[in-house]
């Protein structure tokens, strides 16, 4: 027999030990912990005879937008039934009507489990590296950027919502873990006023500009390329040549900045996927 039941933070260390023994995780591409969502539904465990097989982690973040964040199990024979059992739970959890569910699909393994259980491949994001030396033409001197503070978050988040589709929007409590995690935060500012921000992260090889965002009504006005170019010396100036960044392959917009930017596709791609149901009509 088994169960399936909304975890608790009694849960923590079973869940830490359950996916030390996991040879099948799928984990999306959060800036939070895995654990800080323990208290958001739905977090889903199943149980045989009373032994965690299985987690489902798809609480909204943002509101009206879930992503899958975590599928976890331990045998690929039972991660189907696992899957289903727990994606139905979660549907009933959800208010599904006014919320679209969404997925990365990063293994092979987790891809069919998406397309079995009516995910459909909606984009994919492309991955681009810096390749060449960039043209300073295109700066705009009436745009300040400065390093971000944690008293800019509101603002941020405010550039955020306004500028993405709602699916690839990051919540406050999201920017600001990013922001801790960065290597580097800006914004730009023109006459006192936060229009655009970025955020990178970085080791002593590699970089990769995480986030970058202006506001609609300034995004003929070279502010992104200002901030892809700060972003860019900045990492030089540290030694670092190999910067990557990530877009839709639908934003072509974003394709053509990262491109005059001195950019280039590298052919990397990442499936998304959005639960569509496949209605019966009876016929």
């Amino acid at each position: 027999m088994f169960s399936i039941e909304q975890t608790t933070w009694s849960d923590s260390c079973e869940i830490l030990r359950f996916l030390e023994s996991c040879n099948f995780i799928h984990r999306h591409l959060d800036w939070l912990p895995l654990l800080d969502w323990i208290d958001s539904s739905p977090f889903l465990k199943y149980k045989v005879n009373g032994q965690m097989e299985g987690i489902f982690v798809s609480p909204p973040d943002p509101p009206g937008v879930a992503w899958i964040k975590s599928f976890a199990c331990r045998k690929q024979l039972e991660s189907y039934q696992i899957f289903k059992s727990l994606l139905e739970q979660a549907l009933n959890l959800l208010p599904i009507g006014t919320l679209q569910l969404l997925a990365i699909g990063l293994q092979d393994w987790f891809i069919k489990l998406l397309t079995m259980n009516d995910f459909r491949l909606i984009q994919k994001v492309v991955v681009l590296k810096h390749k060449q030396v960039f043209s300073k033409s295109l700066i705009n001197p009436s745009v300040f950027i400065r390093p971000m503070q944690l008293d800019d978050i509101t603002a941020v988040a405010e550039v955020d919502q306004t500028s993405f589709e709602p699916i690839w929007t990051v919540s406050s409590q999201g920017l600001k873990a990013a922001f801790f995690q960065s290597a580097r935060a800006s914004v730009a500012e023109m006459g006192g006023k936060i229009i655009g921000y970025e955020l990178s992260t970085a080791n002593s090889f590699s970089a990769h500009l995480a986030r970058i965002a202006v506001l609609p009504e300034f995004q003929k006005e070279k502010i992104g390329f200002q901030l892809v170019h700060a972003m860019i010396e900045f990492f030089y100036k540290m030694g670092i040549r190999d910067i990557t960044v990530n877009t839709q392959d639908s934003n072509h917009a974003s394709i053509s900045l990262y491109q005059k930017a001195g950019f280039q596709m590298t052919g990397d791609q990442i499936p998304v996927f959005q639960y569509k149901p496949t209605l019966n009509t009876g016929q």
